[in-house]
């Protein structure tokens, strides 16, 4: 009876720790296909859903041929379910069969898609600009359009970012065309926003603090690429700098602890010296 009691647990704590390990892996899938379809997952899933019965079925034939007749039959059964919400469409599951879907998805859906991945592309990045006080802001934007933002293409759109969404074209060589000329329009559109925003705010803050202003602080962000931007009456020439120089505003750091260092440690050596001979 104790083996069998023995045994029941290490099914039990098998079992559990199977469910942890396959939930951890369909979080994990799941957020890989929300990244890689621009956040627009659920406007997919939405359309997937929504297809007419031929399409559904073309779909799924497709889908037993890619992955096998097994899970063509699994999906077919199961789809219901996945639609009315009583159960859950895994990651892998839904990236497998949302790959089906672009030759028969809308133009519409596919621009949005481009979009999203527009938004997330790229990693997080915060960079740091000094630049002179009296400098025009349009020379301001060009400096930092020009040396950091240089991660773009010529074509407006980073090899990463073609890589995502590459499986929405296919071999159409049209779709391929519109969404290339979206993704330059949007990376067109992103700049002059952000560069119109920041050039307003150095001439309100040019016009309202003209005698008094030392410094104007500001922040583009392109994708999940941020720049801060201080002008400063201490700078000749705009740079790049590292946050604790941007702090500064590009006064050299403070050399009272270096010059009187030697004073400190005077100290401490007499303390110590004191505190033996009283011993």
């Amino acid at each position: 009876m104790a083996a069998r009691r023995r045994r029941s647990g290490y099914k039990s704590s098998y079992r559990k720790n199977y469910g942890q390990e396959a939930a951890r892996r369909h979080i994990a899938e799941a957020a890989e296909l929300s990244e890689r379809l621009g956040g627009m997952d659920n406007e997919v899933k939405d359309f997937f859903f929504g297809l007419d019965s031929s399409r559904l079925k073309d779909v799924f034939v497709a889908y037993g041929r890619q992955f096998g007749f097994d899970k063509q039959d699994y999906a077919e059964q199961t789809f219901t379910k996945w639609k009315g919400g009583e159960r859950k469409m895994s990651g892998l599951v839904a990236g497998r069969l949302f790959d089906l879907l672009p030759p028969i998805m809308p133009m519409d859906l596919k621009l949005r898609i481009v979009e999203g991945l527009f938004d997330k592309a790229g990693k997080k990045r915060t960079d740091h600009v000094l630049a002179p006080l009296t400098m025009p802001a349009a020379q301001v934007v060009a400096f930092v359009d020009q040396t950091l933002f240089s991660d773009l293409s010529e074509e407006g759109i980073d090899a990463g970012l073609k890589r995502q969404f590459k499986w929405l074209a296919g071999d159409d060589a049209a779709v391929s065309e519109k969404l290339l000329n979206h993704s330059l329009q949007v990376t067109f559109d992103a700049k002059k926003a952000a560069f119109s925003a920041i050039m307003d705010q150095f001439d309100r803050e040019r016009q309202n603090h003209a005698d008094t202003i030392t410094e104007v602080v500001s922040t583009i962000r392109l994708r999940q690429h941020e720049v801060r931007i201080k002008r400063t009456d201490i700078i000749e020439a705009p740079k790049v700098v590292d946050p604790m120089t941007f702090e500064r505003g590009g006064r050299e750091p403070p050399k009272a602890d270096s010059d009187y260092g030697w004073l400190v440690w005077l100290g401490i050596g007499g303390a110590v010296l004191y505190f033996l001979f009283a011993q």
